[in-house]
């Protein structure tokens, strides 16, 4: 008995302890969540686990221990919630689950993961990231235009399944797309899916961003780009299953370690008929926490990533089985999220890939049955429009004028390419490029090009959101695949069919102002012409004069002349013409320009084989040569570029406007201007603020959109929208509605007052939006009207304006921060801050300063990360050097490209890399810059120099009379020393100056003159003297140097040897001899710096290749080689040894190129030698 109660009482003090060590947290969120707040720093752990008994998180903050930070199940228990606070844990740091102690997980909820196999997850702080955009507002869904992008193979040109294209590499290209004219990317899925290689539609992590495309940051950067070009990004999600085989077992499969009925765990359906899709298995969307995990993935999405939209994949089979089994759960998930997604963020786009076209996905989520979508991908669409330009035989234009006139308006995303059309994994079902299925063994051909961009235009022409492929705009004929990249030199091969793509997205968006009429909801379409020539007319309800009418011949036969019935009776000028010789050479630009249309709506047409016309009562837009919707005059007059497209997205102002909406709004695009607004001023007035109509104002955000942000108590409150101060314009609801944030509901001018209960004490988001006359109200977790990225209040107690974003850009305290940068640092926008650096210190360390890493650099005046040197140096021959950081070598840079040699030089070094080499000569300031984060260096001669080329202006100025006087390699006075010579040596460049030495005077002094050392060598270069002498043959000869005409400082060599001789010298050595001295002139060289030595002929025998045969009777003919200019001399002699035995034959024979010959008919001896010296 004692020993049972002693047994228990351990375990009670070992809970005990446990408990005292960890709580459960109180602070929110789920996964692995940063924290710094008044009560410390760590990170918040939070995990649904429900049938676990023991969850504890281990990683690199403890040492990878798995059981000394355990969670805590929170109360009430039955929820399987555990929590913690670890005040040790970092951003960064891997970390796991441990289960039990028996299972290891990685976080379900994890932003972030090593990779996809058996490894941990990161924490990932989600406001760590900067946004250089302001928040993103989408294109309204009539004006979309989409490109479906893949980011592993969008810019990389080989992808593997260990390397594939990132979010920086799309980025790069993302200037094509913005160029095309398209408004929005259709991105393919990015949450975490098995391997680095993949179409993205595997999902094991679902939110956590795909590590090898570079994770959640790089996204953002990805977003943030788009957003730069005003391209919204509508992201893929994946929810109707999760991964496939074993791809999920170290992540969501069978998470706590219970298995259930069919296998899985917690977040999978156990029930049989709807455990498993095509694809892989179900989540449980009976379980209310399954349904929160998705919810929250979605607001993630949307929030933290600022995506514009969601296109929500095979929503068919989250509302039903494979067996078309209602599944209700599913239905009310998608219903409950994009009624919610309406209410809270209305101008997020919401699209599903449902492929059935039920009328109910796209039904309003308060009317029966509906789900909520605003649109649905139309894959009959592709179906049949290809089908019908491919079939020749059997054609039925019927089944395409049907989509013409379909009456969903934007209810339908239509394309004739999608991923799943022209996916290598659909291969089997018969997918293909369409320009290869038109033409499998000519895709570039004429027919393909020309019957695919038929189907094209009728895409962008057709009801519904028109939408190409990745590569579609480029002619791309290979089946997308993860192994494909695009291929870009298509863009160059097919210069026309990227114009062409980029003219139908400008007629769909209305960028000449000229089609409007097919953004409307007006389409009507016939047959004609015994079933080959499509007629569509779009419009918008009441406005006829902005009706658009299509001519699509569906033939390989011209139709000229062609009398058809037009909406109205005027005359239809053509703003598209497939035919077009811009968009193909080998296209015939056959077609109608302009058609009259008779009283009776009868004109005539002209069409081209395959071609599209496209055609309004607007008159041609004035000239636009890079189609960017800006006319070539106002770029002009603007210092805009009118043959570059990309400038059309820029927005240098910082305004509501880029430069093409800066052209529509007719507003400076170098001036900061507001966007239009019905009305000077918006406020909002309700019980909070005495209905006051002047106390909170609201922020004009974009065209006729006004929002405010305002801290409200806890409870109910009342309150309206008014204008200009006054209660004579005021909005309110339809009929005194009481409504729960978010929310978004229609207004009505006058209406009554509005609402709002069950308010938790918070900030709350007001938006007005003009045109849609509706408002939204949300809770946000701080203040920001205006959307500049500064907090109200911040601004508010910096002297700013948290109603107008143009301050953000402002730099009132003239420092090199914007006001937005001074916020972000935690700066006063009032007072100068010096520039930003990450390090304490940076020096330029070398050869010039004995390798001293001590700082010698200081932070540059004007450019952040930038530091700068300015100091003097001298040094014939150039010098060594790298840059240091805070006195150490631990950080340091360098570069191992070749030495440099000119001016200004520049490069990028790299981390811990080789020594810089300078190999010219440097004299005077010089001065070193280099940015820590681009690791770019430059060196330049900082003494004003106009000409660069390394005198300085007053040297030149001194001695030529001009800053630019002469070239540093010249050399005028023709002494040995060049302009920088002269500049190193402080001479007169002018005047003639002596080579210079180490002695006034040397001499040769030996056997040949009695030794005298009186003077008799002359300085021929820089240390180089030089003496010649004529000597009669003899045996020997010895003789030593010597210098100021005595002995005291001579040099010898010990050493005896016939000519020619070199060596160096040696001081007060013993004499050098010559041997077998032939005779004649000899040369003497002595170097008084390096004493290196030279003694030869001055006039030395030349043997050449000879030929010596008989001549006849008597002598021989002797025949050496040649060159132009050459002069001989022919000798022959008894003794090959002795030079006094030749006799000179012939003094002087000019050379016969290639081959001289010579007769000697009279030689003094039957053997002999022949010697023959070249005198030239």
């Amino acid at each position: 008995m004692v020993k049972r109660f002693l047994f228990w009482a351990a375990l009670l003090l070992a809970g005990g302890a446990w408990s005292l060590a960890w709580a459960q947290s109180t602070r929110p969120g789920w996964g692995a969540v940063p924290y710094a707040d008044a009560a410390g720093t760590g990170v918040t752990f939070r995990v649904w686990a429900t049938t676990a008994t023991q969850v504890t998180v281990f990683g690199s903050f403890n040492g990878w221990n798995s059981n000394s930070t355990p969670l805590v199940l929170e109360m009430p228990t039955n929820n399987g919630i555990w929590s913690a606070d670890v005040p040790a844990a970092r951003a960064g740091d891997q970390y796991r689950f441990s289960i039990n102690q028996a299972l290891v997980r990685r976080d379900p909820r994890a932003r972030r993961v090593v990779h996809s196999g058996d490894a941990p997850g990161i924490i990932h702080d989600p406001g760590a990231y900067e946004w250089s955009t302001r928040e993103h507002l989408p294109p309204a869904p009539e004006e979309l235009v989409l490109y479906e992008l893949h980011i592993g193979t969008f810019n990389h040109p080989r992808p593997t399944p260990n390397q594939v294209g990132t979010f920086t590499q799309a980025s790069a290209r993302l200037d094509h797309v913005a160029a095309l004219g398209f408004n929005a990317i259709q991105l393919m899925p990015v949450a975490e899916f098995a391997g680095n290689n993949s179409w993205g539609y595997n999902p094991i992590d679902p939110y956590a961003v795909e590590s090898a495309y570079g994770g959640p940051d790089a996204f953002k950067a990805f977003v943030d780009a788009c957003h730069a070009r005003s391209l919204a990004v509508i992201l893929d999600t994946v929810h109707n299953h999760y991964g496939a085989g074993d791809d999920l077992q170290h992540s969501l499969w069978e998470f706590d370690g219970w298995r259930g009925f069919s296998g899985g765990g917690i977040y999978f359906a156990q029930d049989p008929a709807k455990a498993e899709t095509p694809w892989g298995p179900r989540p449980d969307f009976s379980r209310p926490q399954v349904r929160q995990y998705i919810r929250d993935n979605i607001r993630m999405w949307l929030e933290d990533f600022r995506v514009d939209g969601l296109r929500w994949d095979a929503t068919l089979y989250i509302r039903q089985t494979t067996n078309f089994t209602p599944i209700a759960d599913g239905a009310a998930l998608l219903r409950d999220i994009n009624d919610w997604m309406a209410m809270e963020f209305p101008e997020k786009i919401r699209i599903a890939e449902d492929l059935t076209g039920d009328w109910l996905v796209t039904t309003p989520s308060t009317e029966s049955g509906g789900l909520g979508f605003q649109s649905q991908w139309d894959r009959t669409f592709h179906e049949d429009v290809t089908r019908q330009i491919t079939n020749d035989a059997t054609r039925d234009l019927g089944a395409v004028a049907a989509h013409m006139a379909w009456s969903g308006d934007v209810r339908r995303v239509v394309y004739t390419e999608s991923h799943d059309e022209v996916g290598y994994l659909n291969e089997d079902e018969g997918a293909k490029r369409f320009p290869a299925e038109i033409a499998p063994g000519a895709p570039f051909g004429l027919l393909a090009r020309k019957k695919s961009t038929l189907g094209a235009a009728l895409a962008f022409t057709a009801p519904g959101i028109p939408m190409i492929m990745q590569g579609q705009e480029m002619l791309e004929n290979e089946l997308f695949s993860t192994t494909n990249g695009m291929d870009w030199a298509k863009t160059t091969n097919y210069p026309g069919m990227v114009r062409l793509y980029r003219d139908l997205a400008g007629l769909r968006r209305n960028r000449d102002g000229v089609t409007a009429g097919l953004a409307g909801e007006i389409a009507t379409a016939s047959v004609t012409n015994n079933g080959t020539l499509l007629l569509v007319r779009r419009g918008i309800r009441g406005q006829p004069g902005n009706d658009v009418f299509v001519v699509a011949n569906f033939s390989p036969n011209q139709v000229a002349g062609y009398w058809i019935d037009f909406p109205a009776a005027n005359t239809w000028h053509v703003h598209f013409n497939s035919d077009s010789n811009a968009y193909s050479p080998d296209f015939l630009n056959r077609g109608s320009t302009a058609v009259f249309v008779w009283p009776d709506l009868r004109g005539d047409v002209t069409v081209a084989p395959w071609s599209v016309l496209v055609l309004s009562q607007q008159p041609p837009a004035a000239s636009d040569s890079d189609g960017d919707g800006m006319p070539d005059t106002w770029e002009t007059a603007r210092s805009l570029d009118p043959n570059d497209p990309n400038d059309a997205w820029l927005n240098p102002d910082g305004d509501a406007y880029t430069h093409r909406e800066e052209f529509r709004a007719d507003t400076d695009p170098h001036v900061w201007n507001p966007p239009a607004a019905a009305h000077a001023n918006l406020a909002v007035a309700g019980d909070f603020n005495d209905w006051k109509t002047a106390a909170d104002f609201m922020a004009r955000i974009d065209d006729g959109l006004w929002q405010r942000d305002l801290l409200l108590p806890a409870g109910t409150i009342q309150f309206k929208f008014a204008a200009n101060m006054s209660w004579s314009n005021n909005w309110g609801g339809l009929a005194t509605p009481v409504l729960i944030p978010p929310v978004t509901a229609p207004l009505a001018e006058f209406g009554d007052n509005l609402t709002l209960t069950n308010l938790p004490a918070g900030t709350y988001r007001f938006r007005f939006d003009e045109q849609r006359l509706r408002f939204t109200v949300r809770p946000i977790a701080a203040a920001d009207s205006d959307l500049d990225g500064m907090p109200d209040d911040w601004e508010t107690d910096h002297g700013l304006d948290p109603l107008v974003s143009r301050d953000a850009l402002e730099n009132p305290d003239g420092d090199l921060y914007s006001n937005l940068e001074e916020y972000r640092l935690d700066l006063d926008p009032q007072i100068p801050d010096a520039s930003q650096t990450d390090y304490a210190g940076m020096a330029v360390a070398g050869t010039h300063n004995g390798w001293n890493n001590t700082p010698n650099m200081a932070p540059h005046d004007s450019l952040h990360h930038t530091w700068t040197l300015l100091t003097n140096l001298t040094t014939r021959t150039g010098i060594v050097f790298k840059f240091a950081a805070e006195g150490s070598w631990s950080n340091n840079w360098g570069d191992s490209n070749p030495p440099h040699t000119s001016w200004p030089l520049a490069g990028t070094a790299d981390f811990m890399g080789s020594d810089i080499k300078i190999t010219r000569p440097m004299k005077g300031n010089f001065r070193f810059t280099f940015h820590e984060r681009t690791r770019e260096y430059s060196v330049g001669f900082a003494d004003p120099d106009v000409d660069g080329d390394g005198l300085p202006d007053d040297w030149e100025e001194e001695y030529f009379g001009t800053a630019a006087g002469d070239t540093p390699d010249n050399n005028p006075d023709q002494d040995l020393y060049t302009n920088e010579d002269e500049y190193f040596r402080g001479s007169n460049p002018t005047v003639w100056d002596p080579p210079e030495a180490n002695y006034p005077s040397l001499a040769v002094a030996g056997t040949f003159n009695g030794w005298s050392t009186t003077a008799n060598m002359t300085l021929t270069n820089h240390h180089l003297w030089q003496y010649v002498h004529e000597f009669a043959r003899t045996d020997q000869v010895a003789f030593k140097f010597a210098a100021h005409g005595n002995w005291n400082t001579n040099w010898g060599h010990s050493r005896t040897s016939s000519l020619p001789m070199s060596g160096t010298a040696v001081r007060q050595a013993g004499n050098i001899g010559i041997s077998n001295l032939h005779g004649g002139a000899v040369i003497f060289t002595f170097n008084d710096q390096t004493l290196a030595y030279t003694v030869a002929y001055e006039n030395p025998p030349v043997l050449l290749s000879l030929d010596a045969t008989p001549a006849g009777n008597a002598g021989f003919v002797i025949r050496w080689n040649s060159a132009d200019g050459q002069v001989f001399r022919v000798r022959r002699g008894a003794d090959l040894r002795d030079t006094n035995s030749f006799v000179t034959l012939a003094p002087s024979v000019s050379a016969t190129p290639t081959l001289n010959v010579y007769t000697d008919s009279a030689p003094a001896a039957t053997t002999g030698f022949y010697q023959i010296q070249i005198l030239e």
